[in-house]
């Protein structure tokens, strides 16, 4: 499993007080960045390989200003041109929010989906957590 922790910023609070919605896919994001390293070890837009197809959350507590997250990363998925990721925000040691994505290996010359290489496909399954 990945872990990452970030710290709520007073900008991503709202009207309720607690941390905003918004603030969740960029935290996931984040919690991606050791997964796209594969695929590009300097983060390398030309080199990047991998486009978003799917994105979905659900929200199952408030976060607060105040208190760390810890955002939990883990491969559900590996298929023949795409994977899947799980994650997960923690809070006070309760889950407070769920994702899911699924990434696609692109050709941006062909605009085609592509077979994962299978070195990509061994470093992926380091991550991999079937659920």
């Amino acid at each position: 499993m990945l872990t990452r922790i970030v710290t709520p910023q007073l900008c991503q609070i709202d009207f309720f007080r607690h941390v905003n919605h918004l603030a969740l896919p960029v935290w996931f994001e984040l919690g991606r960045e050791p997964l796209y390293r594969i695929f590009s070890p300097d983060l390398n837009f030309n080199d990047l390989t991998i486009i978003m197809a799917h994105l979905d959350l659900d929200f199952l507590r408030q976060m607060y200003l105040g208190h760390d997250i810890e955002i939990r990363t883990v491969v559900s998925h590996i298929g023949n041109k795409s994977f899947q990721v799980e994650q997960e925000a923690w809070q006070l040691e309760q889950c407070c929010s769920r994702g899911h994505v699924v990434l696609v290996h692109f050709d941006f010359k062909t605009q085609k989906s592509v077979p994962l290489p299978d070195d990509i496909r061994r470093q992926l399954a380091e991550h991999l957590v079937e659920r």
